[in-house]
């Protein structure tokens, strides 16, 4: 899985002078990548599905567990990645679009499936406000989980769909 975003164009880059995080790395780019955060490519497929939050409204001092199903859909055996992406929709100031708060790699021998579990604490709920400081806001949070970053780019080069759900915080 790649650790980085390949943009399309260096064009698709802000100035090498502008030290803002926008328009930078697969948390801030809203430009169509090359190759996504996340991204990579195996010998099998995998397919996602059934996306479970245990509580889908929480204290922000709450942790819940997400659990999803993957399943090889494939004729070979194979390791996938799964990666859990956290999106705050409510922010009061500039948050990333999502972020990578877990990830889990598993064996999947060929049509075998497994449900892989994530606990969602209340750290990777944190935003920084624009003072520096880091606190959780009650609003809504979206949940996704799957083999690559958010975004289009992945399903168009052959990633699974992500799963997701939502998460409020009171």
């Amino acid at each position: 899985k790649l650790p980085v975003t390949f943009p399309m164009s260096i064009d698709d880059l802000p100035p090498y002078e502008d030290y803002s995080m926008q328009g930078r790395t697969y948390r801030y780019m809203t430009k169509k990548p090359m190759y996504p955060f996340g991204f990579g490519v195996s010998y099998t497929s995998f397919e996602y599905s059934g996306l479970h939050l245990n509580n889908t409204k929480i204290k922000s001092t709450d942790s819940t567990e997400v659990k999803v199903h993957v399943k090889n859909t494939g004729k070979i055996d194979g390791d996938e990645v799964v990666q859990m992406y956290i999106s705050d929709k409510e922010a009061s100031a500039d948050v990333p679009l999502w972020a990578l708060k877990d990830f889990k790699r598993i064996k999947l021998k060929a049509g075998e499936s497994i449900t892989v579990t994530f606990t969602i604490s209340p750290e990777m709920l944190e935003m920084v406000d624009n003072e520096g400081n880091r606190k959780i806001e009650p609003g809504e949070f979206e949940i996704l989980a799957g083999g690559c970053s958010p975004g289009e780019r992945g399903q168009e080069l052959g990633a699974a769909k992500l799963m997701s759900a939502m998460l409020t915080v009171e």
